[in-house]
């Protein structure tokens, strides 16, 4: 029988101890505004300055035309700026903007928080699974990932990124037991994944 990815003592401690250190080297932007197509925040900041600008003397009616002009603006930003969820044709790193690869490591880095997701933070050890192999061709791993994004250069789409997450998923599923703790947590949280993927880095 296949084993479980349980958690053992020696790799749990090694595990806490990538995610420590890769934690304490967080690079995900703690700036909101990164997380924003460039307009979107040029847009704010002009209409801030407008509204500034036309202070309490001005009629509700001139009001209204500022909010729909601002709307409007807002309207034609998004779509210049946010995909509608098409992986592919989402540049990523040095060939896309900077505020998509903020989210995606912004993703990341929260699924790395979860303590359910520890056995997935490092490449799993063939001294304690030596069948591995023969299950799983293409292994992968969060810190691999993470390094990946960070280069810049390795994910060239959205799409990319997000198949490296889901074959950590899928090779779980190839080798463990489907009665598993660790089999349902790669199934729960495939699927948070892709909602978090569509909602939070592509907008949709």
């Amino acid at each position: 029988m296949r084993g479980e990815l349980c958690s053992q003592a020696s790799k749990k401690d090694d595990n806490e101890k990538v995610y420590l250190k890769q934690m304490l080297e967080h690079k995900a932007s703690t700036k909101d505004s990164d997380y924003l197509p460039l307009s979107w925040n040029n847009s704010t900041s002009k209409a801030k300055s407008k509204k500034k600008h036309n202070n309490s003397s001005s009629s509700s009616s001139s009001s209204s035309n500022s909010s729909a002009s601002s709307a409007s603006t807002f309207d034609d930003d998004y779509e210049n700026d946010v995909w509608l969820g098409y992986e592919e044709e989402v540049p990523l790193g040095s060939d896309g903007p900077a505020f998509i690869l903020h989210r995606c490591l912004y993703l990341l880095e929260f699924l790395m928080t979860h303590n359910v997701l520890g056995d997935f933070i490092l490449p799993v050890s063939l001294d304690v699974f030596p069948s591995y192999p023969e299950y799983v061709t293409r292994p992968m791993d969060f810190s691999t990932i993470r390094e990946r994004l960070l280069s810049n250069t390795s994910y060239k789409t959205v799409q990319q990124f997000a198949m490296d997450v889901r074959l950590i998923w899928e090779n779980c599923k190839k080798f463990n037991n489907q009665d598993s703790d660790i089999y349902v947590v790669a199934v729960n949280f495939g699927k948070i994944f892709d909602t978090l993927l569509s909602h939070f880095v592509l907008c949709k």
